[in-house]
């Protein structure tokens, strides 16, 4: 349940300590480990030239760091802290804390265009506000069209790993969701008014063989995302499912 790095030792823990024993990358998926994170992902980045430039060129390319492009006026890109704690610090502190989500702040709208890559396997689209513009008299001036900005180029297996994770985390809310869903669960922690507060954060997209909806959702002092936020997203995906249909048809609402 413990991670040292560095000449001070520095500890890295998993939430309550937990030990996994001996865990490939699909259960650190599953298990929220920052320990396996830690040693196999942020230890050997560090080990290479242009580490953590490495880091923030996949982030930029998952749209963390960069525009959504959305259009949306005065959007923030984000925080990468991971440089400033490579010049504060070291490159394998930066590496260290940034593998298992520390060091980066994102805004939800990021998350939900994150999330969309993840369901269809590494295309970023630009997100889409409305379906069409049209004239008082309603004739239609502009439909927004499916946008592409950029594809990241991953082995299908390396995919299948990160959604058989998925798949298995904890959350409460989805015992009985009549599709298969993938999700991550996520706890940020924020300094507030010299006090420490966890923010609920919890990102999903289903049916996981035919992606139709991806959601992300983050409530500000909401404990731990598996409570915290996971039940919203339930009622978002009943919703769309009742009114627009996950499957083919909307299901009809009990």
């Amino acid at each position: 349940g413990e991670y040292f790095f560095g000449r001070d030792n520095t500890r890295i823990q998993n939430s309550n300590f937990q030990r996994n024993g001996r865990i490939r990358a699909e259960d650190a998926i599953r298990v929220s480990s920052n320990t396996f994170m830690s040693a196999m992902v942020g230890e050997r980045l560090a080990k290479r030239e242009n580490g953590l430039e490495i880091w923030d060129q996949y982030m930029e390319q998952f749209g963390l760091g960069v525009s959504t492009e959305s259009g949306l006026p005065n959007e923030i890109v984000g925080i990468k802290d991971y440089y400033h704690e490579q010049k504060t610090a070291s490159t394998l502190s930066a590496l260290v804390r940034a593998s298992w989500g520390q060091l980066g702040k994102y805004t939800t709208l990021q998350l939900a265009q994150y999330t969309v890559m993840l369901a269809n396997r590494g295309e970023r689209l630009q997100p889409q506000l409305v379906e069409k513009i049209v004239t008082p008299d309603g004739e239609e001036i502009q439909e927004a069209k499916r946008t592409v900005l950029n594809k990241v180029e991953i082995k299908d297996e390396y995919w299948d790993i990160l959604q058989r994770g998925m798949q298995r985390v904890f959350r409460t809310g989805f015992d009985d969701f009549p599709h298969d869903v993938a999700v991550k669960t996520g706890t940020s922690q924020q300094g507030v008014a010299g006090q420490m507060v966890d923010n609920a954060v919890f990102i999903a997209y289903a049916p996981v063989d035919k992606p139709k909806l991806a959601i992300a959702v983050v409530v500000p002092e909401g404990g731990f995302g598996a409570y915290g936020a996971a039940p919203i997203a339930r009622a978002i995906f009943d919703a769309y499912d009742e009114k627009i249909g996950l499957a083919e048809t909307p299901q009809q609402a009990e």
